[in-house]
């Protein structure tokens, strides 16, 4: 069978003696048809033939499936290393950690970087499902009070640094303070390398 394939201007014809009429990708490159178990195999195949085929493909099923589950165990080790297992009771105090990028509505930080991460002691209320702890805010704050446990801190009395309050939402109607006197002024004259 020959196959003319255009790349461009460039034209190029191929010739494959063994597969006369029409073909797969794979009936082309290997000179027989791909079996997946999704499609029979040909009636004029032989038993012996038939018997080579099942048994090799049974071999790599086999294969990957032990390197599949060789390289799943590896990667649940791993995650497994840094995984603790924390529960609370209700009326235990914990830390809640707040994330300084991500959590900007509750408070504006000039530098994210040096603001406090975690916020409290606050007391557990109740544990909902598996990972979730609802937790006794004050009043004033503006986010739900329903936690993942991953976002949670046994409190330790005097041993981490927190803040003992919420961030409260900036308030947008004042209005930037701007200085009455001017003490002292320096220039300062940049170094130019020669």
């Amino acid at each position: 069978m020959e196959m003319l394939v255009t790349f461009g201007r460039t034209v190029v014809q191929f010739f494959f003696p063994h597969c006369p009429g029409v073909f797969t990708i794979q009936k082309a490159l290997y000179a027989y048809e791909p079996n997946l178990s999704l499609s029979p195999l040909p009636c004029q195949t032989t038993s012996q033939e038939l018997q080579t085929v099942i048994q090799d493909r049974e071999l790599h099923l086999q294969a990957l499936k032990h390197h599949l589950l060789r390289a799943q165990t590896k990667m649940k080790i791993q995650a497994d290393k840094k995984r603790s297992d924390l529960q609370f009771q209700p009326g235990d105090q914990v830390l809640l950690k707040l994330q300084p990028y991500v959590q900007t509505s509750i408070a504006h930080r000039p530098y994210p970087k040096l603001a406090f991460k975690y916020y409290g002691p606050y007391t557990v209320l109740q544990r909902i499902g598996a990972v979730a702890y609802k937790l006794q805010l004050p009043l004033d704050s503006l986010i739900h009070p329903v936690f993942h446990i991953s976002q949670l801190k046994l409190f330790h009395p005097n041993y981490t640094p927190v803040y003992a309050y919420l961030p409260k939402v900036r308030d947008m109607s004042v209005v930037d303070t701007i200085p009455e006197v001017i003490l002292e002024r320096r220039f300062v004259t940049p170094l130019v390398s020669i």
